[in-house]
């Protein structure tokens, strides 16, 4: 299918593009391509689609997913095959949830397992024959000797959950940000700390993220959703200093939202590890500039001492100076992630930053303390934690006074 050439580039489904696919209330972002197939379902319910035909669509398109049958060479079942046909933008829902008889409530309802008639094996045979989804799920109410006396909340539960068995409609829509955030807090809220979409906007308006600053975020387990919404304000201008762990940082979800190269012009990335150890090679603690001069990257100012933690602490991960072990081998580092931290260490120590984001599952006393001198005067700084005792052991730590000093 080509595409108009009146449509923007960003707005059509490309090979290469991530893409949101929707189901009802169920939701997966695949990696587009037009040769692949896309796998829906569970069990007997699973279809293969085929995703050719949504090539060059724009975004926020609804396709029906069609099943046609060709015989194999060998002999055996019917070989069912799927495919996507675009659905015209004025046609009527397919699944209409307004229905005329309804029950007072679900009083007389027994849970038998007896009310519905139509079994697995009915509704593969029928699937087999081509019948459509919107026909099996009528099927299936005229089926059930309940659906009637069902409430309308419970009617509507109902065709959601048969819905995401036997449904044949797909709306494939751009990811943004807020779209991927729900996506992974639906997925598993755990693996990005329970962040949601009123957090993430609290914690840039606290950090005052504005186009053209200059900001480090120290972000390790939101699969680089802060980071992400760093870069859609700054919109191509600033610096955003990502300080992470580890050589290689998590942040699917900038691949997820489809950002441009000039969106993520601003993003620098820099390894802890260059800031807690100092020593850590001769190679990596000078670098010589053009006008012959030695620049020190690592000039970090000594930790100051924090608070000693309560017993019941000891659940959170203290990022200290002998918590972090060595890499392994420093010199099979690939040279262009070296080289990437070395400039970002020479920008950390020479650079006087807007704002400090920390968001991180590691306590984040000890990151504040090495961080925070590298702001400028009076400026924010935000810290995001799952439980309020390491953010307690924060406050009383800017509470006693070492602040003033640093800035």
């Amino acid at each position: 299918m080509s595409t108009s050439p009146l449509r923007s580039k960003d707005e059509v489904i490309t090979n290469g593009k991530y893409v949101l696919v929707q189901r009802g209330d169920q939701d997966k972002i695949i990696e587009f391509n037009a040769q692949e197939k896309l796998r829906f379902g569970r069990g007997s319910s699973v279809q293969e689609i085929e995703l050719l035909n949504a090539e060059g669509c724009q975004f926020y398109s609804t396709f029906r997913v069609q099943t046609r049958t060709s015989e194999p060479k060998v002999i055996g079942n019917m070989k069912r095959i799927c495919y996507l046909e675009l659905v015209p933008d004025t046609m009527d829902p397919i699944f209409s949830t307004e229905r005329s008889v309804s029950g007072k409530d679900n009083r007389n309802i027994v849970d038998d397992n007896k009310s519905q008639s139509l079994g697995q094996t009915d509704i593969a045979v029928l699937r087999e024959k081509g019948i459509s989804g919107p026909e099996i799920l009528d099927t299936l109410i005229t089926s059930s000797k309940t659906f009637n006396q069902k409430t309308e909340f419970s009617q509507e539960k109902y065709l959601k959950k048969k819905e995401r068995s036997y449904g044949d409609t797909l709306v494939f829509i751009k990811p943004t940000l807020s779209l991927v955030v729900d996506y992974y807090f639906k997925k598993d809220p755990v693996k990005i700390m329970n962040l949601r979409v009123d957090s993430l906007s609290q914690i840039l308006t606290y950090g005052n993220v504005y186009s053209g600053g200059r900001y480090m975020v120290y972000e390790t387990a939101c699969s680089g959703l802060v980071i992400g919404a760093v870069l859609q304000r700054l919109g191509g201008n600033g610096i955003c200093l990502h300080i992470h762990t580890g050589s290689t940082p998590q942040r699917q979800a900038l691949h997820y939202m489809n950002m441009t190269n000039e969106e993520l012009k601003p993003l620098q990335s820099l390894d802890i590890y260059y800031i807690i150890r100092p020593g850590l090679s001769a190679e990596v603690q000078s670098l010589t500039s053009d006008e012959g001069s030695s620049v020190s990257i690592l000039n970090v100012p000594p930790a100051l001492k924090k608070p000693r933690l309560e017993e019941d602490s000891e659940m959170f991960n203290e990022l200290t100076t002998e918590d972090m072990s060595e890499p392994k081998s420093l010199g099979n580092l690939g040279s262009i992630n070296r080289i990437e931290n070395e400039k970002s260490a020479i920008l950390l120590n020479t650079t006087e930053f807007y704002g400090l984001i920390i968001c991180a599952k590691e306590h984040p006393l000890s990151i504040l303390q090495n961080l925070l001198p590298r702001l400028c005067s009076s400026s924010p700084f935000v810290i995001f934690c799952q439980y309020v005792e390491p953010l307690a052991e924060c406050f009383t730590w800017l509470k006693e006074g070492p602040i003033q000093k640093l800035i």
